[in-house]
């Protein structure tokens, strides 16, 4: 699967290709790691829609204006006749794409926001039909930076586009031809869209790389953050949208893994791996607990009274309980479903208490498989 294929990411250019229908200007406003190729899945998709597109790219000192008028070959005569309203009726009813990349080229991007906001208000006098818009595509613009919409200007900010979901779907197809084990992937998976969350560019790193970065992810998050000159730069970057290091992911506000590393916070970084192992192998524990209650209480009745505990019915007592019961040589459980049933407990109380499960630990497929009686 494609990341331009995924429900966010397609989502986002569809949504740009809609306000472009609806004869409207459109700033497409980008933090710095967004992936480039995002301009010509823009590009091939508005060709797709039937739009004519003249994409143009930005890499000059030339103001706005100057930059159209030369882009055209327009005549100016005079400096005079250098105007938004003269570009306008330049241009005629040709119901065009002006594809504009870059924008935030130089110190320019204070003119581009006075440009874009007059022709739109000179543009709404033609209609939206015959109308030639303006794409503007600009990265690494300060959020207080990017103008407010207007009646013919669309404002696609690319905030919280990239969902879990999205990313499991991504990373779940990426691990299909990786060697992983199909019983291992649900949690190399979880622990790859914990550590990249937004970020594919990372998540593809992480996957270039031994699972056993993914439990122990420093150095590869170090080599990332100086890529992004984050490291350098962490005092007076701090967590901004537009450099990448913060977005909304799943409705939450969350910072980039990097950047917590550039910012020297190892222990949030072991909280998203603790988090992926929890979510995975947490449901793996309760689901042995439930099949192996009963094999262990066999000689019990219940209710039950332990010390100062006081359990209805099997399904009340807990992992430890149960470890607890198999270790007692009365109770004549096998020494292989006592073993399972500490190595449970154990892992439990390590998820229980916010600490890393090691790779060989979480990834054993007596945990990760489904429960067999008869192999144990």
């Amino acid at each position: 699967m494609k990341f331009w294929d995924l429900p966010g990411p397609s989502n986002f250019v569809g949504a740009i290709c809609d306000s472009i229908r609806d004869g409207k200007c459109v700033i497409v406003a980008l933090p710095e790691p967004v992936p480039r190729s995002i301009e010509k899945r823009l590009y091939d998709s508005l060709g797709d829609s039937g739009f004519f597109v003249d994409r143009l790219e930005y890499s000059t000192t030339q103001s706005p204006l100057q930059f159209l008028y030369s882009s055209y070959d327009l005549q100016i005569g005079n400096e005079s006749r250098l105007t938004v309203d003269f570009f306008v009726k330049a241009l005629g009813n040709q119901a065009r794409v002006i594809f504009i990349n870059n924008a935030q080229t130089g110190a320019k991007w204070g003119q581009w926001k006075a440009f874009i906001h007059e022709y739109e208000s000179r543009s709404r006098s033609i209609p939206s039909h015959l109308r030639t818009v303006i794409l503007l595509v600009a990265r690494g613009i300060p959020f207080l930076e990017i103008p407010q919409p207007e009646p013919a200007l669309a404002i696609h900010q690319w905030s919280g586009v990239v969902s879990s979901i999205d990313m499991l779907a991504y990373c779940g197809v990426r691990l299909l031809d990786s060697g992983v084990n199909v019983i291992q992937r649900p949690l190399i998976a979880q622990m790859l869209v914990s550590l990249s969350m937004w970020d594919v560019e990372l998540a593809e790193m992480l996957l270039a790389a031994d699972t056993k970065t993914l439990y122990k992810p420093f150095p590869l998050l170090k080599e990332y953050a100086v890529q992004r000159g984050w490291i350098e730069n962490a005092e007076i970057l701090e967590k901004c949208w537009e450099s990448g290091t913060r977005d909304s992911f799943d409705g939450v506000e969350s910072s980039h893994a990097a950047w917590y590393l550039a910012a020297g916070d190892k222990r949030k970084i072991e909280s998203m791996v603790w988090r992926a192992q929890a979510a995975v192998l947490l449901p793996k524990i309760e689901m042995h607990r439930l099949e192996l209650a009963p094999l262990i209480c066999k000689e019990i009745k219940f209710p039950y009274t332990s010390g100062d505990y006081f359990f209805r019915d099997v399904n009340d007592l807990e992992i430890g309980n149960l470890a607890y019961l198999a270790s007692d040589r009365k109770a004549k459980v096998p020494a292989l479903i006592g073993d399972f049933a500490r190595k449970l407990k154990e892992l439990r109380n390590d998820l229980a208490h916010l600490r890393i499960v090691e790779e060989h630990r979480a990834t054993d497929l007596q945990l990760l498989l489904p429960f067999d009686s008869t192999r144990r």
